[in-house]
């Protein structure tokens, strides 16, 4: 017998407190549990990004689930749903250097433990929320829910929609949460608009869609690392076109090595501000799951600059913003000017799916160096390349060791993979691990180099499934551009060029996608696809069509019953 557990939580909202309704329920993948409850809290934080100056989203509600692999559904009862009274709109772009925008505060909770968490936007073609009309942006209020403005290569800025690809399912944040009698479980829910925000090719314009890859911070458990970087080597931030020698788009990253000891990664990354150059990388996570404190290794890197690695920098458990903050040097740190640089792309476009990325990384001289993350970009979904090639400095990188006192002794050091040159490995938006790395050589004369992507690696107990069907067109001619779009968890992992048969008037189409199987279930193995289609030279938003049936593989490497159809106008 399903057990209905009605609660009221409580939700304040720009200091206003409210009360709601919501439903839990337990049965097969559903919750189990009874009273007491405890308190939730979730706020939300960013990366930064070089080409935004503003990002909007609007929030309009959130789910829970003690399942981690528990399918999303509006009717489904064993979700705990909380639908905001109003809708919120933020700035992901203003949420960098430590700052949290407070998005539920005392949601009160049954307590045990959660699996995932689903944030539900309203999305660029919903009607216009009150408070996105309520925000101002360079060309007044507000054009959508969720926004971008970007300044293009002369300094103009420009705004766009941007695209939510959440296909009614929302944007899910996987981790187990617990909720305890008398302790509130506090969240930081990190967005990263540098790899969550893609530029994709549409036509002659560009269109910007959300492929967000959410993280979170317990904020029980949170440390701090600042610092300064001196701003007489950096490129006035009023200055677009950075003329001379001077470093711009300076970044700071924290990272710890990875759990399979291979490499390291970006756990946090913050920009600097651009008049005082000082930086804070918050929340960080202080202890691992062992309760051992972690130390990070700082990289600051830039345009124009070299590499800057700065190794063991310590943390404390409890770290807030104005409070027990690891300063890296007691002095602004002076960066090296490296003025020369260059791009890299691919040569080819990324398999076997579109929607992936690609890291750039540095290893330090000596045994038993594994490789920095230098630099990450997402691929178009749409292409399967950069939209913008990477850019890479020609430099040797500037390595210091932490010391609790003094200035850092920074040297000059050769990397393994040589000055200028970046072990760089691929990796797919799901069930595929990092590709064996290449080695990419620095190329200033032709400015731009390319590479062939190495193929990402398919998880264990991942097949490779096959999908097939049909796409029925009943207005052939009137859309001669069009992609079929696949999404999981409001994540676009794939697209197929679909061009040439709208101009046939439709017909058979294979495509394929990560499948689990009978032995070896792949629960997350279930996708939605929904047709893109426009007609080149006209220019306005392509037209999106929904695929109501779904792409079920979690048990089963073949589909042969997919249809997509257009019907006339």
């Amino acid at each position: 017998m399903r057990q209905i557990l009605r609660i009221a939580p409580v939700l304040i909202l720009g200091g206003i407190a409210l009360s709601l309704s919501s439903c839990g329920g337990g049965g097969s993948g559903g919750m189990s549990v009874t009273p007491p409850y405890g308190a939730f809290n979730m706020a939300v934080t960013d990366g930064p990004s070089d080409n935004f100056k503003h990002a909007w989203v609007t929030l309009r509600a959130i789910a829970l689930h003690t399942d981690p692999d528990h399918d999303w559904s509006p009717n489904d009862n064993s979700w705990v749903k909380v639908s905001l009274p109003t809708p919120i709109t933020f700035d992901l772009a203003q949420l960098s250097n430590g700052k949290l925008n407070q998005i539920v505060q005392n949601l009160t909770l049954p307590t045990g433990d959660y699996g995932q968490i689903r944030l539900f936007l309203d999305g660029p073609d919903d009607p216009l929320d009150a408070s996105a009309s309520a925000i101002q942006s360079a060309s007044g209020a507000l054009q959508w829910n969720d926004q971008v403005e970007y300044a293009d290569a002369a300094g103009a800025l420009h705004e766009a929609a941007l695209e939510v690809e959440d296909d009614g399912k929302g944007l899910r944040l996987h981790g187990m949460f617990s909720v305890r009698a008398g302790t509130p479980l506090n969240l930081a829910v990190d967005f990263n608009l540098q790899d969550d925000i893609v530029p994709v090719d549409e036509d002659d314009t560009t269109a910007f869609i959300l492929k967000p890859n959410l993280q979170y911070f317990d904020m029980a458990n949170t440390g701090a690392i600042g610092g300064q970087v001196d701003t007489s080597s950096l490129c006035r931030e009023e200055d677009d076109d950075h003329v001379g020698s001077c470093a711009f788009n300076v970044e700071v990253q924290a990272e710890l090595i990875a759990p399979d000891g291979t490499r390291h990664f970006a756990a946090r990354t913050t920009a600097i501000n651009g008049d005082s150059g000082h930086f804070l990388l918050y929340p960080l996570m202080a202890t691992d799951n062992t309760g051992k404190p972690l130390s990070y290794d700082v990289v600051i890197r830039g345009r124009r600059m070299a590499t800057m690695i700065i190794r063991g920098v310590p943390t404390t458990n409890g770290a807030t913003p104005t409070s027990g903050v690891t300063q890296v040097q007691s002095t602004p740190i002076t960066v090296t000017p490296a003025p020369q640089e260059y791009q890299a792309q691919f040569s080819s476009l990324l398999q076997p799916l579109t929607g992936g990325s690609a890291v750039f990384q540095e290893t330090l001289a000596g045994a038993g160096e594994v490789p920095y993350e230098i630099r990450w970009a997402g691929t178009d979904p749409f292409t399967g390349f950069f939209k913008y090639p990477v850019w890479l400095e020609n430099a040797p990188v500037q390595f210091a060791t932490y010391g609790s006192s003094g200035a850092l002794a920074f040297a000059p050091v050769t990397p393994q993979e040589g000055v200028g040159s970046y072990a760089v490995a691929t990796n797919e938006a799901a069930y595929y691990t990092l590709s064996h790395p290449v080695t990419i050589a620095s190329s200033i004369s032709p400015l731009v180099t390319t590479f062939a992507p190495p193929v990402p690696i398919l998880a264990t107990g991942v097949v490779n499934g096959t999908v097939s069907g049909t796409l029925a067109v009943a207005n052939s001619g009137h859309f001669d551009h069009g992609m079929l779009v696949i999404t999981r968890y409001g994540d676009v992992i794939d697209s197929i060029d679909v061009s040439s048969l709208l101009a046939a008037g439709g017909g058979p189409i294979t495509f394929n996608l990560p499948a689990g199987s009978a032995s070896t279930p792949q629960m997350g193995a279930y996708y939605l696809a929904y047709l893109r289609v426009w007609r080149g030279g006209e220019h306005h938003r392509a037209k999106f069509i929904s695929i109501p049936s779904v792409i079920d593989l979690r048990t089963t490497s073949t589909v042969s019953n997919f249809t997509a159809s257009i019907q006339a106008d």
